[in-house]
């Protein structure tokens, strides 16, 4: 038997629920000939348990238990236990279509001067099912200016990297508890050029907990960091800031509201804002209410909403319509059987909504 190319790496904290899932979605590969580090991160549900199950029935799957430390260190625990050419990341409560092993491992053989690859994804919250799409060009130059400017192109779990790149490089800073793949990214992109495998291989489950104000706040002060520390690279050669994880935390200590239940202010204003730009303006109204309230979080809630409802805002369905739209730029559209038809019977064992937010006919009103 030949030695297989790619390992699946994957970080588990308390994900008792979805974990199976992503599991079942990775055995479920037509590349068969692919290994598995899963990496307990002090999981205290049920997570190590099914972890160990599924590596006594599979012998391809290797778990690693350690204490809590973080994503960041999770993943660099199990990297450098990989041995095979390429590694692939997996997010354990998200897909991977059947086929997207078989793709990234294609394209990286194809392409060897290529040192990282993404896919497209569908994004779907729990509550709503699938409400939007993740898609950007197979062009190095693209990605490349995007993630420069602090945005990354690149699904966290749906990558997959070249492992002579990868140790070659700093790896996962665990002080970047936020951005950590942009500046991965970044510092991969100094050593080989960046590819996006253009299919929807992947469903990225948008978790609650990221669309707080204190996460999303924290995350652009953390991408600014790593944009700089690239910036530094290229023009001394090395990095010069520190990374001050004190002075990151410092500057969010106003914006850890979930002591007082107001981090759901913000929650309530991302879901009012997908029911908007969906077209059912009563839900988004109501889910706008819960979101304003007596403190400066609500009152920056209030002139987010004024901008949404005079379309002044991008709505988060822009390239979900466009698909649905069929313009020309995609070949996908949102017909039955849906694009994501590989991940149905997943989804539906999962309670996730299977029919298009954006087609959905419902009148209750109700807000989850």
């Amino acid at each position: 038997m030949s030695s297989p190319l790619i390992t699946v790496v994957l970080s588990v904290h308390n994900d008792e629920r979805y974990l199976p899932f992503a599991l079942r979605s990775i055995r479920a590969q037509t590349l068969s000939d692919w290994r598995m580090i899963a990496v307990d991160d002090g999981s205290t549900d049920r997570s190590s348990e099914i972890l160990d199950q599924t590596a006594r029935e599979d012998s391809r799957v290797q778990v690693i238990h350690k204490p809590n430390t973080g994503m960041g260190d999770s993943l660099r625990v199990g990297l450098d236990q990989v041995e095979t050419i390429y590694a692939a990341r997996m997010d354990s409560d998200d897909l991977s279509k059947p086929t997207r092993l078989e793709a990234c491992t294609s394209y990286l053989e194809s392409n060897p001067d290529h040192v990282l690859v993404g896919t497209w994804a569908w994004l779907f919250l729990k509550e709503i099912g699938v409400f939007d799409a993740a898609l950007y060009p197979d062009d190095d130059m693209i990605l490349r200016s995007h993630l420069e400017s602090g945005t990354n192109p690149v699904i966290h779990g749906s990558a997959a990297m070249r492992m002579s790149a990868y140790r070659q490089v700093v790896g996962y800073r665990p002080t970047l508890h936020n951005s950590n793949d942009l500046d991965l990214w970044l510092q991969l992109s100094e050593r080989g050029k960046i590819g996006m495998h253009t299919d929807f291989a992947y469903c990225y489950q948008i978790s609650r907990s990221s669309l707080t104000y204190a996460r999303r706040r924290e995350q652009l002060l953390e991408a600014e960091v790593a944009v700089r520390l690239a910036r530094e690279r290229r023009v001394y050669g090395r990095e010069i800031t520190t990374i001050d994880r004190k002075r990151i935390a410092g500057i969010n200590n106003t914006l850890r509201l979930a002591r007082d239940g107001t981090a759901n202010q913000f929650w309530y204003f991302s879901i009012g804002f997908i029911h908007w730009s969906a077209g059912f303006k009563d839900r988004a109204c109501r889910a706008f209410a819960k979101a304003i309230g007596p403190n400066w979080i609500g009152m920056r809630a209030l002139w987010m909403i004024v901008q949404v409802m005079r379309g002044r805002c991008t709505t988060p369905m822009s390239n979900f319509k466009r698909i649905a739209e069929n313009d020309g730029k995609q070949t996908a559209n949102l017909d039955p059987p849906y694009p994501w038809a590989w991940a149905s019977e997943w989804l539906r064992e999962m309670g996730i909504p299977q029919e298009p937010y954006i087609l959905k006919n419902s009148t209750d009103g109700r807000i989850a």
